[in-house]
């Protein structure tokens, strides 16, 4: 469980006469990571199958219908759609396509009239005039002018336009007074330098060119024309509705089968080929290489060559994990970080242990890993792709319960209807001791990865890499130890020359695995051991909040009033809640971050690429 799959690489050489076989056989094996050709002296890069270029057009025009008709990636599927119908299924999108494109054109020429009319009728409302709008844009003699003005420069307009005006008009506006009015076109010029300088603001009306009459009536007789065109565009909506309730299946299960085949076709862009043979080169899980090369031997009636080799030393070899579960739901989180390497210790397994662990005793509430459980559950159930994430947080949860009776902690409080809440160790009055012991878990936890990671140094480059990479920074802790010892505990010359002896040892070992920037970087191995009291920290930050609301909304309900009860439920749930968002999100955050920072930096490399098999869909990463 805390390693990979073991991989075996698969090279399979054959006449390109049974290269549609060994394609269809290495699609339903779902067990074959092929790796992309390099052109070489030998072989060239393959050529899609003839048939790639229809599929793909085809495929393009179903997805476009489904785009167009708004259909969901989830739905039933039609069951008798088979490999042969592809024909039928280009015939029958192809009729669609005229069909629904009509209605699209349609809809959004309607959109577009819509926009324009939309617009229209709102210069036609801003324009508050009972002259007609041709008055504006059709006489030679006369110029019009509308538009808004501060209300205290209308008296010093009205009246007092350059050579008079003609039909003045006024209304309320938004931004003052709106006016319209006509002077002799020889004046017009003057007109508008005098308005400018009252703060004339005018009013474009070019987009009601052409229409005939007065505003009102113009702005009457464009909203019958939008009324009548949102008719047209709901029953534009039906029909493309009725479409995709009719064709949904039929589309989903046409983009899935050309998908499908498509992902068939262009398969030989990833191989190496000749006039007469083709190569393919790629990684079968050592479990299934008796069963794959089987099907294939079948498929191609015996008629290809395969060879089957064990992982070259260095060779890029994609990593299969089989955590089983819930242990596979912190793949995600790894995933996060880094995918492993070939050969690599897996953490997943040992994430899948202590991450649980720190977030239980940062939280270790029972009321708040309750609430937290069945929240998480739900959630779970409704968001369907973040299951994995939400199974790491129920595994939290669980824990922050047990922690919970643990610390004797049930929202906050210490005692309920009088009694005391049994408990092993009272965090909010013991933090010496929990400090102590977050300490200790912080040396565990980081010798451990020490440990994998010599583990992983000693099968790779051999024990002297594992020795002066890894054992030395233990050795490090372990003369810090002996010098407290040989001080505090039993000073002594003995002890003291054994310290200096393991010191020595271990400084040289550091300085032979990681030079001089080894011995720099002592201290933060200090430094990556006490981050774990953040484990104590996070979790009193969280019981002292709990019992400031407590407190607070204790001395409410303590008066008896009614008002001061129902002041107090509130705030009780709104201090918890708070208290709660905060305990899910730190608790969490801080975890991964113990695991990330000072964990994995101890023995796991990553940059590992993931097993993906030929003709398996990838699944949904939520992170």
């Amino acid at each position: 469980m805390m390693s990979s799959d073991e991989m075996r690489k698969l090279g399979i050489v054959g006449p390109k006469a049974v290269l549609r076989k060994v394609i269809e056989a290495l699609y339903h094996l779902k067990a074959c990571h092929i790796r992309d050709h390099t052109k070489d002296a030998s072989f060239d890069i393959g050529s899609p199958l003839e048939n790639a270029s229809s599929l793909s057009e085809a495929l393009v025009r179903v997805r476009s219908l489904i785009s167009h008709l708004a259909i969901g990636e989830k739905g039933e599927k039609e069951e008798s759609m088979e490999k042969s119908s592809f024909s039928g299924i280009s015939a029958r999108t192809k009729a669609l396509a005229a069909e629904i494109n009509a209605l699209v054109e349609q809809k959004r020429a309607v959109e577009a009239r819509l926009s324009a009319l939309s617009s229209k009728k709102a210069k036609a409302s801003q324009l508050k005039s009972s002259a007609p709008v041709q008055a504006f844009f059709s006489l030679k003699s006369l110029k019009g002018f509308c538009g808004t003005i501060p209300q205290p420069e209308e008296e010093a307009v009205k009246g007092r336009v350059p050579g008079g005006s003609f039909s003045y008009e006024s209304a309320p506006a938004e931004n003052g007074r709106f006016i319209s009015f006509f002077v002799r076109a020889e004046r017009a010029a003057e007109t508008g330098e005098f308005l400018s300088g009252h703060g004339f603001v005018p009013l474009d009306i070019r987009e009601l060119e052409g229409y005939e009459g007065p505003s009102a009536s113009i702005e009457a007789g464009i909203s019958s024309e939008i009324a009548k065109l949102g008719k047209k565009q709901s029953h534009i909506a039906k029909e493309l509705e009725g479409f995709a309730k009719k064709h949904k299946a039929f589309l989903l299960s046409a983009e899935a089968l050309l998908k499908e085949e498509l992902l068939k076709a262009e398969a030989p862009l990833r191989f190496g080929t000749t006039r007469e043979l083709f190569l393919v080169t790629g990684w079968v899980p050592a479990a299934k290489v008796d069963e794959a090369v089987k099907a294939i031997t079948r498929a191609a009636q015996g008629k290809i060559h395969i060879e089957v080799e064990e992982p070259g030393h260095g060779e890029d070899v994609p990593v299969k994990l089989s955590n089983p579960a819930p242990v596979d739901s912190f793949e995600s989180l790894v995933r996060l970080f880094s995918w492993p390497k070939y050969g690599e210790v897996d953490p997943t397994a040992l994430m899948a242990l202590t991450l649980p662990i720190f977030f239980g005793m940062m939280l270790g509430d029972i009321g708040y890993g309750v609430i937290t459980l069945f929240l998480f559950m739900a959630m779970k159930r409704k968001f369907p792709s973040f299951a994995p994430f939400f199974t790491v947080l129920i595994t939290g949860s669980i824990s922050t319960i047990v922690f919970g009776f643990f610390f004797g902690e049930l929202f906050g409080l210490e005692q309920v209807a009088g009694h005391e809440l049994w408990h092993v160790l009272n965090r909010a009055h013991e933090v010496g001791t929990l400090m102590v012991i977050t300490l200790i878990i912080g040396v565990v936890h980081v010798n451990f990865g020490y440990a994998l990671g010599a583990y992983n140094e000693w099968k790779s480059h051999g024990f002297m890499a594992a020795l002066t990479h890894k054992i030395s920074w233990m050795l490090v802790e372990a003369a810090a130890a002996l010098w407290y010892v040989a001080v505090a505990v039993f000073p002594s010359a003995g002890w003291k020359a054994l310290a200096g002896l393991v010191t020595a040892a271990a400084l040289t070992l550091v300085y032979k695995g990681e030079g001089f920037i080894g011995i720099i970087e002592i201290p933060s191995l200090i430094s990556h051991i006490v981050s774990y009291v953040r484990i104590m920290a996070v979790g009193l930050a969280s019981v002292f909040l709990a019992l400031l609301v407590n407190q607070f909304t204790g001395v409410l309900f303590a008066k008896g009033a009614v008002w001061f009860v129902l002041l107090g439920i509130p705030l009780i749930i709104i201090g918890h809640g708070f208290n709660l968002a905060l305990g899910i999100l730190s608790p969490f955050l801080h975890a991964v971050r113990l695991h990330y920072v000072e964990f994995f930096t101890k023995f796991y490399q990553g940059g590992g690429r993931e097993f993906a098999p030929f003709g398996e869909q990838p699944k949904e990463q939520p992170l």
